[in-house]
């Protein structure tokens, strides 16, 4: 009676009475094993990472992991290693295409999208899109999740800065053309953002470099030749 008790016991998911080697093993339970057995166990784990809340906390977790440092230095060392697999190189002796293939496509890609009948799918499409109840939250959405992946920044954030800036422009202080909005202006070494800027002040600082040196060089310049 004693050896049957131990050698089985009752799962309280699917009410039946298994053997103790069909269980998860837990210390601190009167036999060693957890109530309900392995396949009822793996069963409900399954189920509850179907969930969307699960995804996408699982989704945050690896995305956060992937952006931190050690994250990015087990990638460039995994990355590493994987192109000197012969799986990779067969990958890409297979992927690499011929000067004249690659010209074929590019020619094949411009003509299709010249035809008149692209552009009219093309705006069915948007339009079909634009008709949509969900179409504006998910542009938000879109849009929020760009500005925390390139900026770490939340849309709540930028838009306290555009009030702030009062919508111009923090360096020539105009408008955005109409239907665009500021952007970003963050230090390339250290991430962290400084203000917003319009595309030709933004695209300027990114042409000197971010470089004080040369900001100053070019102003010199100009004041010698006005």
């Amino acid at each position: 009676m004693t050896d049957s008790i131990i050698a089985e016991k009752y799962c309280s998911s699917c009410k039946q009475t298994k053997l103790v080697t069909d269980f998860h093993k837990r210390p601190n339970r009167p036999i060693g094993v957890q109530s309900i057995c392995a396949l009822c166990k793996n069963a409900r784990a399954r189920e509850r990472r179907k969930s969307p809340e699960v995804k996408e906390t699982e989704r945050e977790r690896r995305r956060r992991y992937r952006q931190s440092p050690e994250g990015r230095a087990v990638e460039a060392v995994y990355k590493k290693q994987y192109r000197q697999t012969a799986a990779h190189k067969v990958y890409m002796k297979s992927y690499k295409q011929t000067a004249e293939q690659r010209q074929y496509m590019k020619d094949y890609k411009i003509a299709y999208r010249e035809r008149p009948e692209y552009k009219s799918m093309r705006k069915a499409e948007y339009e079909r899109l634009k008709s949509s109840p969900s179409f504006e939250a998910r542009k938000l959405k879109i849009r929020a999740q760009n500005l925390k992946n390139n900026f770490g920044i939340t849309l709540e954030i930028y838009e306290q800065m555009d009030q702030a800036q009062k919508g111009v422009c923090a360096i020539c202080g105009k408008y955005p053309p109409k239907k665009k909005c500021l952007c970003v202006d963050h230090n390339h070494k250290t991430g962290k953002v400084r203000g917003l800027l319009c595309n030709l002040c933004n695209a300027a600082l990114g042409g000197f470099k971010d470089n004080i040196e040369l900001l100053t060089a070019a102003i010199a310049y100009l004041h010698a030749h006005d």
